[in-house]
């Protein structure tokens, strides 16, 4: 587990990520996503943007 990192998401919302579901759940959980350090207020699950966040750390530091 790491601070920083996907935050651990129910079955259901797994699904949300299609192609890049296994990129995500290859990576250490966090205690805190990306997202709720940075736009935690202006990001929703719905518009996409969490889903955003969440993938662009992992893929930016591989």
């Amino acid at each position: 587990m790491s601070v920083i990192g996907p935050r651990p998401v129910t079955l259901e919302e797994t699904y949300e990520y299609g192609d890049a579901r296994d990129e995500v759940l290859a990576c250490k959980p966090g205690i805190t996503g990306w997202w709720a350090a940075t736009d935690r207020n202006n990001s929703t699950w719905g518009s996409g943007q969490r889903q955003a966040r969440e993938l662009w750390r992992p893929s930016r530091f591989r």
